[in-house]
């Protein structure tokens, strides 16, 4: 998936977190540590970001672009990571998790020929052909229908919820005098 698809998804799972930021740094850090340091370092070589965009988009591209995805997207390195942290704070830390909630999303929706999900790097190059996502539009228009339809329900809920507290709130009031 995209990066907007992945940070609203993962506000929607991380919603009632006080510090909501880390977990969704962590569901876009898979992309942006692979692809966009590519980026970065075309437009610093002075190719515009469009360019720098379609060229990173190309899967013969650069070598460092699979290698970076290998290491980013692979369940292998996330587990390491985890327990690391959940080592060293001597609890879980579970923003974190949202880089394994990355990586279970991308396997479905990562095709052989745009980037499979390489979820076992190193043990493994093993990857599952799936349904790209950048090929076919019906599945981002689905994607973003579904979040738009969540999020507004939250919305909605969160403002009747809010409604109904302080209506009753004002009638035990009432009550009471």
């Amino acid at each position: 998936m995209d990066i907007f698809s992945h940070s609203l998804w993962t506000g929607l799972i991380y919603r009632k977190e006080k510090k909501i930021w880390w977990p969704i740094i962590f569901s876009v850090a898979p992309d942006l540590f692979s692809n966009g340091i590519y980026v970065v370092i075309s437009i610093f070589k002075g190719i515009s970001f469009v360019d720098s965009t379609r060229v990173h988009l190309n899967p013969v591209g650069p070598e460092i672009i699979p290698t970076l995805y290998s290491f980013s997207h692979s369940l292998v390195f996330f587990a390491i990571a985890f327990i690391a942290v959940w080592l060293i704070l001597k609890k879980p830390w579970w923003p974190l998790a949202a880089w394994g909630i990355h990586i279970l999303v991308d396997i479905p929706f990562h095709s052989v020929k745009y980037f499979a999900t390489p979820f076992l790097y190193p043990l493994s190059s093993f990857s599952i052909d799936s349904i790209n996502w950048g090929d076919n539009n019906y599945i981002l228009a689905i994607n973003f229908c579904v979040l738009a339809v969540i999020y507004f329900a939250l919305y909605i809920t969160k403002n009747k919820r809010k409604h109904l507290v302080t209506y009753f709130n004002a009638k035990r009031k009432l009550v009471k005098r």
